[in-house]
């Protein structure tokens, strides 16, 4: 094989392999600020390009770098032909007539590939379908985001917004997305805590500028209840909210809103049939009795949400959250209150009240007064009329219940003290609960809610579905 061929087939390889390295986009000098600018080629300093114009500008670059190879090994083979070494004029012409032949391999190579797909000279590109979800939006382009972000100056330059988008169509139909702004960085508020943090709420298709904000996170919204450190702001919490819970658990709510709750924000799901309430205690553990708050259901049969405010923060340590049952007949038999422990013992000749499931539900509120409900004795005829005389009414003499089924009981007294039972319990004797406070040991009212299967109060159980219990 002659040199000059040698030399041809050098000068082929290396125009190959850097195209092959080039169209497949494995170039480590993208990272470069200042590209050479070479007319008739894209100006890679002037804008943001894409790989399409990477692309454009190397192979075009390439072709450059071989024409000029090309001249140099043609120069260096002219300079060759004046040396007066007459043995030397052999190889000089056929370093240049080398130099010519790979120079002319390079353009009918590059005029083959041109003719099989313009495309690999002239790439462009398509750019993909536009999908749902959430993304950075300068009015015109998007580009993805991530569900949180730290630091808010990151983001790519002029994309003050995020957007969220249902569908590749159009704005189509979901979930509301939740969003959470904070003041500084690293998801920090003014005062180092939760001070300035402000909780939006947007629909399909809407957009939030983000600008001003050090860090957001965003979340799609989902039933249940949400605690609000700052209280209330229509149908939104004012301030910071809390993430939707949908259980709960023996022990404190989170510290973050312990005792620091001023509203509640409680979301339905219709569609589902859940239909979120909430009581708050003051204990951390409620089941031993204490001061609490009155049931908050929301009945609201839509899925937008309803904030209710919260007067005394004191009493949010712990929480009975509860899917109300709006269906006619599943919670089950009803509940039964007796006038002594163990009542459900015929042998103890107590009294009775059988309170069904449709008197459970008639109820106002579900709420039922204790000196409304009067006990049987007609089953025992050896009791004795003084006593039935000063044992009447299940508010002055309580003494056991049975829970048929799935429902929340909650037995008040006083102005704000509760105590709260769970779904099919039996409580055996009530004269050992702390079902009476201080202020008062005659019951004022007692709420029973039916509820969703699953779960149960103070057991941890229970899930978005149904149930009740203790929340962190």
């Amino acid at each position: 094989m002659t040199k000059k061929i040698k030399n041809s087939y050098l000068l082929l390889f290396f125009f190959l392999v850097a195209f092959i390295i080039l169209s497949t986009g494995v170039a480590s000098a993208l990272e470069i600020k200042n590209y050479p600018v070479i007319p008739g080629l894209p100006n890679l300093n002037t804008a943001t390009p894409d790989i399409a114009s990477y692309v454009k500008y190397f192979f075009g670059l390439l072709v450059f770098i071989a024409g000029i190879l090309s001249l140099i090994s043609f120069t260096i083979g002219a300079v060759g032909l004046i040396n007066p070494n007459v043995e030397a004029h052999g190889d000089a012409k056929d370093r240049m007539k080398g130099a010519v032949i790979g120079l002319a391999l390079t353009l009918v190579s590059f005029i083959i590939i041109n003719t099989i797909n313009p495309a690999l000279t002239n790439p462009s590109l398509t750019p993909l379908p536009p999908t749902a979800g959430v993304f950075y939006s300068n009015g015109t382009d998007t580009q993805p985001v991530g569900q949180t972000v730290s630091d808010v100056s990151t983001r790519p330059t002029g994309y003050d917004s995020i957007i969220y988008k249902c569908s590749a169509s159009g704005p189509g139909t979901g979930p509301a997305l939740l969003i959470w702004e904070y003041p500084k960085a690293s998801f920090i508020g003014t005062d180092g805590g939760y001070a300035g943090v402000v909780t939006k709420r947007i629909v399909c298709g809407a957009s939030e500028n983000i600008s001003a904000s050090g860090s957001f996170q965003w979340d799609y919204e989902r039933a249940g209840v949400y605690y609000c450190r700052g209280g209330c702001n229509g149908n939104m919490c004012s301030g910071y909210m809390s993430v939707a819970n949908t259980n709960s658990y023996d022990g404190n709510i989170d510290d973050t809103f312990n005792g620091k709750i001023s509203g509640v924000r409680i979301v339905n799901n219709p569609t589902a049939g859940l239909y979120y309430g909430v009581i708050f205690h003051q204990m951390s553990a409620p089941q031993k009795g204490g001061q609490c708050q009155a049931p908050i259901i929301n009945l609201a049969e839509d899925n937008t949400g309803e904030c209710f405010g919260i007067n005394k923060q004191n009493n949010t340590s712990a929480a009975d959250i509860f899917v109300l049952d709006k269906s006619p007949t599943s919670s089950s038999d009803g509940v039964n209150f007796f006038s002594e422990p163990f009542g459900a013992d015929r042998e103890s000749k107590s009294g009775y009240y059988m309170m069904s499931d449709s008197e459970i539900r008639s109820a106002s509120n579900y709420l039922h007064d204790p000196q409304d409900m009067e006990f049987v004795y007609t089953n025992f005829s050896a009791v004795p009329e003084e006593y039935i005389i000063h044992n009447i009414w299940f508010s002055n003499h309580p003494g056991s219940i049975d829970i048929n089924g799935n429902y929340l009981v909650a037995l008040y007294s006083g102005v704000s003290y509760c105590q709260t039972f769970s779904a099919n319990q039996i409580v055996k004797n009530l004269e050992t609960e702390p079902v009476t406070g201080p202020q008062s040991d005659v019951l004022t009212g007692i709420y029973v809610i039916p509820t969703g299967s699953g779960g149960g109060t103070g057991g941890g159980g229970g899930t978005s579905g149904g149930g009740t219990g203790r929340s962190n």
